[in-house]
């Protein structure tokens, strides 16, 4: 059963930036990740972004269309990503890297956003 949320830590995976790149987090306890949300008050024209703990992908979809255009978020609002649903890829130890990969093709007026994953700890 899952805890409070108030006892989940948030792992920050935002880039600023207008080409690709990546935002690496260390994880401080043994848990689950059981929430990932990205957004930008302006998006990129073209790009992508991928969320993976070392080779292992943490979300549903191997990358997530930021697009302006079609893409799957909505400029300005946040917007909840959905996790793998292998137990084994949302599973996390202390000392584990998160990386999220911000794969900007064409910026356009983008200058960043937000990624934030969520891991419930282990209880004690």
């Amino acid at each position: 059963m899952p805890g409070l949320r108030t006892s989940w830590i948030a792992l920050d995976l935002g880039y600023s930036g207008t080409t690709t790149g990546y935002r690496e987090a260390a994880v401080p306890v043994n848990g689950t990740i059981m929430e990932a949300w990205a957004g930008s008050n302006v998006l990129p024209t073209a790009g992508t972004l991928a969320v993976a703990k070392g080779s292992t992908n943490i979300l549903a979809s191997t990358n997530i269309n930021l697009a302006s255009s079609g893409g799957n978020l909505t400029a300005g609002v946040a917007s909840s990503l959905a996790l793998a649903t292998a137990n084994s890829a949302r599973r996390v130890s202390a000392g584990d890297v998160l990386k999220a990969t911000w794969t900007i093709t064409t910026a356009g007026s983008f200058v960043g956003g937000s990624c934030i994953v969520f891991v419930e700890p282990d209880a004690i």
